[in-house]
């Protein structure tokens, strides 16, 4: 080669098409494009159905009570004024590959099969309409969602933007149990809305322990720039009417 001129070699990507989805392969980073497959109108109408930014939240909690495996371990929602995300993380038996790729159509749901209609700790589904994620775009820009499938024994990271018809996913080799949904973005309007005192009481109300002292049903935990707070009754509901 003539001297002063460089030479760039590039690493060779492989496109491969199979069913709905790409495979984009570089090096060894496998990422997998998916088509949403969501119907003309419907990611609107989703959208207008939410009505407030505590409904987002109120879904993805439900999302992460139906794949609790135990009743210790809470479920935490962290929220960052700061940064404008939230995280809900729950340490459930996670999504497997096969469900990654519907996680876009409204109305799909892997959990409601044949007979089976309870969580793993034998609640009834709060959240079967596969809508949950959907309306994460009420109030964000993003999503990012790690998540350690039971089924798989895999962890997988997927990542979402709003307004695409498509979104990405890869394997990762992360340690972690459960789900870690990531809200990037959130819209600072809402966000205020969200951290009002009476919205942090509905959150809480998403778990029936808000009402009741059964311990088989899991709790929220709540974390607003690192400090821990917590709105559940001193007496539930159930106290109350047992004692009057």
């Amino acid at each position: 080669a003539k001297e002063g001129i460089k030479i760039v070699r590039w690493t060779i990507c492989q496109l491969y098409v199979k069913r709905d989805y790409f495979i984009i392969e570089k090096g060894m980073r496998k990422m997998k494009e998916i088509n949403a497959n969501i119907l003309e109108g419907k990611y609107e109408d989703i959208l207008a159905a939410v009505q407030s930014p505590g409904i987002t939240l109120t879904e993805l909690i439900k999302n992460a009570a139906d794949s609790c495996l135990n009743n210790e371990d809470p479920i935490i929602v962290s929220i960052s004024e700061e940064n404008r995300t939230i995280e809900i993380r729950d340490t459930g038996v996670g999504i497997c590959e096969e469900e990654i790729k519907h996680l876009g159509e409204a109305g799909y749901s892997s959990k409601m099969k044949g007979d089976n209609i309870s969580s793993p700790i034998a609640n009834p589904f709060s959240g079967s309409k596969g809508l949950g994620l959907l309306t994460a775009f009420f109030i964000a820009e993003e999503l990012e969602m790690k998540t350690y499938s039971k089924k798989d024994e895999k962890a997988y990271c997927i990542i979402w933007k709003k307004g695409d018809q498509k979104y990405n996913y890869e394997e990762i080799e992360e340690k972690f149990t459960g789900t870690k949904v990531l809200l990037k973005s959130v819209d600072s309007e809402k966000l205020k809305m969200i951290l009002l005192p009476e919205e942090k009481v509905k959150l809480f109300m998403t778990s029936l322990r808000f009402f009741t002292n059964d311990t088989n049903l899991p709790k929220i935990q709540l974390i607003i720039d690192g400090r821990e707070e917590s709105f559940y009754p001193v007496e539930t509901l159930e106290e109350y009417y047992h004692k009057n």
